[in-house]
């Protein structure tokens, strides 16, 4: 697995109004946008602002796989979802990422076995589950209402 840095580590930051306290501790403030916009194709995923995490995965040294053998159910799910994969050929990672590009969940996943996601645990959102094995990257969208 490759990484982009998303950011350097000096950052700068232009914001609408902010300041500053200097007293028995020190606290900078800045208010930044109030909407921001998520976008992307295929496993880029690109949001404003620092809302973008610091280091992200990228799969781009994995064969992306179009018709995935993995199955989420239930999808829409309010609560934990299942994945399944008949005859899967080895061990797995499972990782999961919201729509900022944050990762909220890595996990082994063993062969023959289905893998329960904590979704329970998660907002409401999309989510995008990256499902690793054998040098080939699955891809689904996971929705929990």
């Amino acid at each position: 697995m490759t990484y982009l840095q998303a950011q350097s580590a000096d950052r700068e930051l232009l914001s609408a109004t902010g300041g500053s306290f200097l007293g028995g501790f020190s606290a900078d403030w800045s208010l930044g946008n109030l909407v921001t916009e998520t976008g992307g194709s295929g496993n880029v995923l690109v949001t404003q602002g620092f809302q973008q995490p610091l280091v992200v995965g990228s799969t781009n040294s994995l064969q992306t796989v179009a018709n995935s053998p993995v199955a989420i159910m239930p999808n829409p799910s309010g609560s934990d979802a299942v994945l399944n994969w008949d005859n899967m050929p080895n061990d797995a990672s499972v990782v999961v990422y919201n729509t900022a590009g944050a990762r909220v969940y890595l996990a082994k996943w063993h062969s023959g076995q289905s893998h329960i996601l904590p979704g329970k645990e998660w907002a409401s959102g999309v989510y995008q589950i990256v499902v690793v094995c054998e040098g080939k990257s699955h891809l689904i969208k996971f929705v929990r209402s």
